[in-house]
């Protein structure tokens, strides 16, 4: 029995310590504060709470330094790599330029022509119809176009100027029914001239690239740009891509694709205006 009550004894002990204990932290909580054994608790655990979530955080940021620090030492590295080919690339490239221009000058053959920018004109007429597609633009007034000045929307072809008179000037647009380009597939090389494809309901401004010869690899998601034949348009300027390649039936093996142009051309109102230059 004695053995039993001083077992009881502290067990009554702490249930009606833990009574209390709970009384105090309502009637604390029931005030808006917090009870002493509360206070008392986070004054004594505080710090090494403060300490450990310090500790923790030092942890977890030396661990990133070191992941980081790995990461772009890697980045720093392929980057350095990377300019050190594209320093080559521009060496290369000068020195096939140069024997380039040294070539065509032995042989007589004329240097591609340079582009210069005059400016920016702005289209202040439409001719009406899906089928002539010209537009009236007009640059600043110490711009003075010229006929061939050609008109580009972001880098890529839009047209070129047919008539002009001063600041003001009559451009042909791409998708014109008596428009057609000499082009050439900027990935299989394989070359053609593009022609505006009868307006559709539905389908927007196209052209179509028409290859005579049967052996080619035109496909759709190519890029089409200026082939520079003909020298209407200098080499090289973004047309569009091709959308849709049709092979027609039969020996010849006829190949033509539909090739959506790059620039929107119903709703461009402004274009940058360039002009080929012969080179030195």
């Amino acid at each position: 029995m004695r053995s039993g009550d001083s077992l009881l004894r502290p067990a009554a002990v702490l249930v009606l310590l833990a009574l209390v204990l709970t009384v105090a932290q309502h009637s604390a909580w029931k005030r808006g504060h917090r009870s002493l054994p509360e206070r008392v608790v986070q004054r004594i655990l505080s710090p090494g709470v403060v300490l450990f979530s310090r500790a923790g955080t030092a942890v977890g940021d030396l661990g990133f330094s070191l992941v980081s620090t790995a990461r772009l030492r890697r980045e720093n590295r392929a980057l350095r790599e990377e300019c050190s080919q594209l320093a080559a690339d521009r060496v290369r490239l000068a020195e096939i330029a140069a024997e380039n221009a040294r070539l065509r000058r032995e042989v007589g053959c004329p240097l591609p022509p340079k582009l210069i920018r005059l400016g920016v004109v702005q289209v202040i007429a439409r001719t009406p119809g899906p089928l002539r597609r010209r537009v009236t633009v007009r640059a600043a007034s110490d711009v003075f176009l010229a006929k061939d000045d050609v008109l580009l929307e972001g880098g890529c072809l839009a047209g070129r100027v047919i008539n002009a008179n001063g600041p003001q000037a009559e451009a042909v647009l791409l998708v014109d029914s008596e428009h057609a380009v000499a082009a050439v597939d900027q990935r299989s090389r394989d070359q053609g001239m593009l022609y505006a494809e009868a307006p559709a309901a539905g389908r927007g401004d196209l052209l179509r690239m028409d290859k005579l010869v049967g052996r080619c690899d035109l496909a759709p998601g190519d890029i089409i740009i200026t082939s520079g034949i003909g020298q209407v348009y200098p080499k090289g300027l973004p047309i569009g891509r091709v959308v849709a390649v049709t092979h027609s039936p039969g020996a010849g093996g006829a190949v033509s694709a539909l090739v959506k142009p790059f620039v929107d051309l119903d709703r461009a109102e402004f274009f940058s205006v360039v002009r080929s230059v012969g080179a030195p």
